[in-house]
């Protein structure tokens, strides 16, 4: 038998937590107006926060690749869920694909 190979520190972060963790939902905001994406992203938090038992939701934005501009949906949902909806989310991280947010709610 050869060495064990000891998990690299990110490694081991992107097996645990909400990287490991299975979407109970997914919300796909492509197509949508930033203002339309954001109501959306509160409805789904409403409907996901009544359910309880801190569901993990991934929010599907896109990475912006088509835009005609900066990524505009990404950096939106992002100051959305660290601001005006901030306590109903009990942790948030980009998905590794990169066009997504993996959200833990409260």
């Amino acid at each position: 038998m050869g060495k064990r190979r000891t998990a690299h520190p990110s490694e081991s972060r992107i097996r645990d937590g909400l990287h490991a963790a299975f979407p109970d939902a997914e919300v796909d905001l492509h197509g949508l107006r930033r203002e339309q994406a954001l109501v959306r992203v509160d409805q789904v938090l409403d409907t996901w926060a009544r359910r309880g038992g801190h569901p993990v939701v991934r929010i599907i934005t896109g990475r912006g690749n088509r835009s005609a501009g900066d990524a505009v949906l990404l950096s939106a949902v992002e100051e959305h869920l660290r601001g005006e909806v901030g306590d109903r989310v009990a942790e948030m991280a980009r998905d590794p694909g990169g066009g997504a947010w993996l959200v833990r709610i409260a």
